[in-house]
């Protein structure tokens, strides 16, 4: 069983490869924005594919996202996954410091907007190939690696997996978006094998 799993963005998308249980790839798709760039180009170094943009397309979300939609199809068509698995998306709301209580008339919708595209890109594009795919909320995968209360910020949260990834396949990353990937791909690939068994 060969699993994909993408922590998706407009900005970073980050991606793991899963064979069996063993981790075989992972990975950065970054877009960055170049004043002297002409056209597009994309560069693939070892866990990190850039997509080198002109200003004026970067400044363009769907752009962005296209882009990273023809890698991750790519990324599919070279890694030949049985399955797929991605975040899910949600609102966040934003911390108000006056109540000290997260503020839902504070929701950034553009963010939200972003993500929602790229969820049904690559939704289609898995459609069209044939792979299945599953889309996981963060506080399903994350069960994986703990029980995290309402207390425990994010950004501990992230900086605990991180810390757990490392040490369970022996890297350093310093990427949570990748360590994130990773953990989906552990998640799923734990739940279809105790599923099938």
């Amino acid at each position: 069983m060969k699993i994909l799993a993408l922590d998706q963005s407009s900005t970073a998308t980050a991606y793991s490869v899963m064979k069996d249980g063993e981790l075989i790839d992972y990975g950065l798709i970054k877009p960055k924005s170049s004043k002297r760039a002409t056209e597009v180009t994309i560069k693939e170094e070892p866990h990190l594919i850039t997509i080198t943009m002109p200003e004026e397309e970067y400044d363009t979300t769907l752009l962005r996202i296209s882009y990273i939609c023809d890698v991750v199809k790519k990324l599919v068509k070279k890694t030949k996954p049985n399955h797929v698995a991605f975040e899910e998306i949600y609102v966040a709301p934003s911390y108000n410091p006056a109540t000290k209580r997260m503020d839902y008339s504070r929701v950034n919708i553009s963010g939200f907007r972003s993500l929602s595209r790229l969820q049904g890109q690559l939704s289609r594009i898995l459609w069209e190939l044939q792979i299945p795919y599953d889309i996981i909320l963060e506080t399903t995968w994350i069960t994986a690696f703990g029980t995290y209360g309402k207390n425990v910020k994010r950004e501990e949260r992230k900086a605990d997996v991180m810390a757990k990834v490392n040490e369970m396949y022996g890297l350093n990353i310093t990427v949570d978006d990748i360590s994130d990937a990773i953990g989906i791909a552990y998640y799923q690939y734990s739940n279809i094998k105790q599923n099938r068994f």
